[in-house]
């Protein structure tokens, strides 16, 4: 399998810069912010909102008894507040880990 080369691209020109370089993650030149950081606080937010709407979907369809919904409960919460904690640790807020989709919006 060949490795993709993308050096030489003109993104821009391309009509694709804000779908490769998202607000918060630095270009070339650029002072990086916190980008990668903000960038992988956001993913983490997003896999943690998609793991309670599927809990949510599950007791909702009485896939889950007493017992694992109270775990699933502790986990999630206990998930969260570890996300916030490194939210704080890094100065940074939820809305500045929100991710721009471009034309979609922003991520939550």
């Amino acid at each position: 399998m060949a490795a993709l080369n993308i050096e030489g691209l003109d993104f821009e020109a391309l009509g694709m810069a804000k779908q490769v370089t998202p607000d918060g993650i630095a270009g070339p030149g650029e002072p990086s912010n916190n980008g990668l950081l903000r960038l992988v606080l956001g993913l983490a937010e997003l896999l943690h909102e998609l793991m309670e709407r599927q809990a949510l979907r599950r007791m909702e369809l009485g896939q889950l008894d007493d017992e694992a919904v109270e775990r699933l409960g502790q986990a999630l919460a206990a998930q969260a507040e570890q996300l916030e904690l490194m939210r704080n640790q890094h100065g940074l807020s939820r809305e500045d880990i929100n991710l721009d989709l471009g034309p979609m919006g922003t991520l939550f």
